[in-house]
């Protein structure tokens, strides 16, 4: 911001040299530790922005410059009234170096054209900076760094204040200041949106002795937010920005004057950029400033001060590899190896397979390595005793630095594992089997396979509760089939009650009470006829006169109980049956059940049973 020369004699200001040297010194020796601590990456600022400026992230090795022009309408007072200016310009060049430090030295050129007529020939004047800025990222899209810098004017600028005639702060004062960046690139950290936002605060110190006292004048506090939208080659962003003057109520006549800088910037593959923007007043500034003795020391009088509406802005930034030695031709790769489940570090082995790359190991009590790594693809291989290796590709850039972390997984956990996945499909196959059976009604079948399940996982809330209701629905049909025969034996209905429990039998193989009433059931049913008292006495007197008849007859009975099956023989050999025919032993299930046919022929359990066990050898054959 500059404002008309009030005209009046000056005085000559006291140059203070003492006091700026050692300013200078001390701000050499902060830049210099400010260096050495520098972090990360460095940053190449990118004056497209007007002000806030934002930051490239370069690897060591690399310088950029950046040309920045500038040329701005403005309103100059004549008399009351205010005239177009031709208009005021200013090109600035500066360029940086990231060091072996991971920060960024620059040194900025800025340099006035000024056409006014009140000017007097003193065509330029200028400020010489040097800036140095050092950064870190943060994550995947945060980019932080932070700016120290000191601007001495050079030319016409450098001379003391009556020699200028320009504006009273035009002399050789040191200004020094500090800034803080941040970028937050969108795209970067979820792959998404390609937004990237800055924010830039930067705060400006101009030290000026006067004759009358020493003070500080032209103390600002620039602050600025802008949005990018990075579409590749082609980037528009829009920016808003204050400059507002902290201490100086003397020389700016503002209020907090916000300008908003649209505009967009072209990039080329081979690091250039192009930027054009238009700088745009939104807050109106005051017509007048202050240089009464009161305010600021004899001579001087009320004077106007200029308003530039807009500027136009273009700026050319470019990177490039300097005189500063190279890069390697190789990448840093670190990392760290781990247990998958307790996080505990792992002494292992890092190999590149088919390759001259050494292996490497890491620290045993740390699990961290470090290994260069020609620029370029390669299969990384990572092992450690007891456990299962892993491998994947990684991908290298020349100087560049690359971060791992791998966690492996313990060789015996991951037998368990597979065991136990092992189990989980068994017991998936058993539970769908089961629930097909008792969709069918086959509920004993179902609830022996679900036994099963249980057994092999004991912890399957599902299988335990389809096994539950299984079981209450054989107790269920039992009941109701134990309900039928008691109700067909008291009525004598032999047949009806014996198919009951054989019912009964088919839910439960085992059931003693169904087997028993069997039993009787059969006794009753084979029993002979009861015959008169007469024709049983005549029975008798015959079996008495015929005792070889009757002992004859005792030794085929005892020979045909030798060869008959009891009936308990015939419940243990139908049980048997059940079981291996859920078991799917069908071949010993068939041989119990014919065994019991033999016994019984009448036996309706093992019946439907063979002829079920029948059809499933059947398909087994036709499969086969």
């Amino acid at each position: 911001m500059e404002t008309m020369d009030p005209g009046g004699e000056r005085p000559r200001v006291s140059q203070g040299r003492e006091r700026r040297a050692l300013i200078v010194c001390l701000l050499l020796v902060v830049m210099l530790v400010w260096w050495a601590t520098g972090t990360v990456a460095g940053v190449k600022e990118r004056p497209g922005v007007v002000r806030v400026m934002t930051g490239e992230i370069l690897p060591p090795g690399r310088m950029w410059t950046s040309i920045t022009g500038e040329w701005y309408s403005q309103k100059v007072p004549t008399g009351t009234e205010y005239t177009q200016s031709e208009g005021r310009g200013t090109a600035s060049i500066a360029c940086g170096l990231v060091t072996g430090w991971e920060a960024s030295l620059s040194l900025p050129l800025r340099y006035y054209m000024d056409d006014r007529p009140d000017a007097q020939g003193e065509f330029g004047q200028g400020d010489l900076a040097i800036g140095l800025t050092a950064g870190r990222t943060f994550g995947a899209g945060l980019h932080v760094a932070a700016n120290l810098f000191a601007l001495a004017p050079v030319g016409a600028e450098a001379k003391p204040v009556d020699d200028t005639k320009t504006s009273p702060f035009s002399n050789d004062a040191l200004q020094v200041g500090g800034g803080l960046l941040a970028t937050y690139d969108f795209a970067r950290s979820d792959g998404g949106i390609p937004l990237k936002t800055h924010f830039n605060a930067r705060y400006l110190a101009n030290f000026l002795e006067l004759p009358t006292r020493p003070t500080t004048w032209n103390n600002l506090l620039l602050l600025g937010m802008a949005g990018e939208w990075d579409l590749g080659a082609f980037s528009p962003f829009v920016e808003i920005s204050s400059d507002q003057p902290v201490h100086n109520y003397l020389i700016y006549a503002s209020m907090a004057p916000i300008r908003l800088t649209p505009g967009v910037r072209f990039s080329t593959p081979v690091g250039a950029d192009l930027t054009l923007g238009v700088d745009i007043g939104l807050s109106q500034e005051l017509d007048q400033w202050d240089v009464s003795p009161e305010g600021f020391g004899p001579g001087y009088e009320v004077g106007d001060k200029l308003v530039p509406p807009w500027n136009a802005v273009g700026a050319v930034s470019v990177a490039f590899p300097a005189w500063y030695p190279p890069p390697p031709p190789y990448g840093v790769v670190t990392g760290q190896v781990s247990d998958t489940e307790s996080g505990v570090p792992l002494e292992a082995s890092i190999s590149f397979p088919d390759t001259d790359i050494p292996s490497v190991s890491t620290d045993p009590s740390t699990g961290r390595f470090v290994v260069e790594v020609p620029e370029g693809s390669w299969k990384m291989v990572i092992a450690a005793d007891d456990y299962l290796w892993r491998a994947g590709k990684i991908t290298v850039a020349r100087g560049g630095h690359l971060a791992v972390s791998v966690r492996l997984r313990s060789r015996e956990r991951a037998v368990s594992t597979e065991r136990a996945e092992a189990r989980y499909a068994t017991v998936s196959q058993l539970f769908a089997q089961a629930q097909e059976l008792s969709q069918r009604g086959e509920l004993y079948e179902a609830a022996s396979l679900l036994q099963r399940a249980v057994n092999l996982a004991p912890d399957n809330v599902e299988v335990q509760r389809l096994l539950a209701q299984t079981e209450a629905a054989i107790r269920s049909q039992i009941a109701v089939h134990r309900a039928d025969a008691n109700s067909y034996e008291s009525t004598g209905r032999w047949s009806q009650a014996a198919a009951a429990w054989r019912m009964v039998l088919q839910l439960d193989p085992e059931n003693l009470e169904a087997h028993q009433r069997l039993v009787t059931i059969e006794q009753r049913r084979t029993a002979p006829p009861p015959r008169s008292r007469g024709a049983a006495g005549a029975g008798q007197g015959a079996r008495a006169a015929a005792p070889s008849s009757g002992a004859g007859g005792q030794t085929g009975a005892g020979k045909g109980d030798q060869t008959a099956l009891s009936s308990s023989q015939v419940r243990t050999l139908y049980t048997q049956g059940v079981r291996a025919f859920t078991e799917e032993q069908y071949q010993r299930a068939a041989s119990c059940f014919r065994q019991v046919l033999q016994a019984d022929p009448g036996h309706a359990g093992a019946k439907s049973y063979l002829a079920r066990t029948e059809a499933r050898l059947q398909r087994l054959k036709t499969k086969n």
